[in-house]
C-alpha cells in the first residue's frame, strides 16, 4: 500500500462546496490478515454542489487533478 497523502484541499475550493469526485473501491480482507483494495473504475465519477459559487475551468481542472492524484479511498 502506498503512503498516505498529508495534504488538505485548498481553502478556496473547500469553502461552501460539497461533493466532488468519488471512486468505487472494493476492499477484501485476506486470510493472512492483510487487505486488497481494487477499483473497477479507471477514474473517479464527479458530482459537485458548489452552492452557486462560480469556478473557472482552470480551477475546476485543478480540483479534479487534486482528487485524482490521491486516488480517493484506493
Amino acid at each position: 500500500m502506498s503512503g498516505f497523502h498529508e495534504v488538505s484541499l485548498p481553502l478556496a475550493w473547500a469553502l461552501g462546496a460539497r461533493g466532488g469526485p468519488s471512486r468505487r473501491t472494493e476492499i477484501v480482507g485476506l486470510a493472512s490478515g492483510y487487505e486488497h483494495r481494487a477499483s473497477p473504475w479507471a477514474n473517479g465519477r464527479r458530482r459537485y454542489d458548489l452552492g452557486g459559487a462560480a469556478m473557472s475551468a482552470d480551477a475546476l481542472a485543478g480540483l479534479v487533478a487534486f482528487f485524482e492524484a490521491r486516488r480517493g479511498m484506493l
